[in-house]
């Protein structure tokens, strides 16, 4: 019985520690980055290559919805190769490595489910749909909240271009 027992044990831990942590590093780091945003009053840079442990080159972020899912049809086209359909209040992020290879997250949708929610912006000339790609560069974010209270509301993740609204009187940096 004991065997059974320390062998049993020896497979939870493994199984925990082979985890993967994207889904929690990346929440982590956007529930400090609000964090701290409110307690210094100033935006925070959030990149998104803080949080993988592994090298890519560009990213291609599927974000899901609420009420029905993401087709692998709708997504193929974005991605130039064959996948899966996106479950319901899920996000993908599909990253690519230098030699095209992909590696991908997935993880509960941060609009949906993650509080405080999170919305990525687009560049103006961008489409405004569910997907959203990124050159590792170009995934480095101006994190703004548009509350006061931690956890609370929403936080915007501006891309390093011009977007539709203006980061500098946005969210709690609003000028009345």
């Amino acid at each position: 019985m004991t065997n059974k027992t320390t062998i049993f044990g020896l497979i939870i831990i493994l199984t925990f520690l082979s985890c993967d942590s994207f889904e929690k590093d990346f929440y982590s780091k956007i529930d400090n980055g609000q964090k701290l945003a409110i307690e210094k009053n100033s935006e925070i840079t959030f990149d998104l290559s803080t949080v993988t442990p592994f090298e890519w080159t560009k990213v291609l972020i599927v974000h899901g919805n609420e009420s029905v899912p993401v087709l692998a049809s709708e997504i193929e086209p974005h991605l130039n190769r064959k996948t899966t359909d996106l479950e319901l209040n899920m996000d993908r992020y599909y990253f690519f490595t230098s030699d095209n290879e992909l590696i991908i997250k997935e993880i509960e949708s941060g609009i949906m489910v993650h509080y405080p929610a999170i919305e990525f912006e687009e560049c103006i000339g961008q489409e405004e749909d569910f997907f959203k790609s990124y050159s590792k560069s170009e995934a480095v974010f101006t994190l703004i909240p548009n509350s006061k209270k931690i956890g609370g509301g929403t936080v915007f993740l501006f891309p390093n271009c011009e977007t539709k609204f203006d980061r500098n009187n946005f969210g709690i940096f609003r000028k009345e």
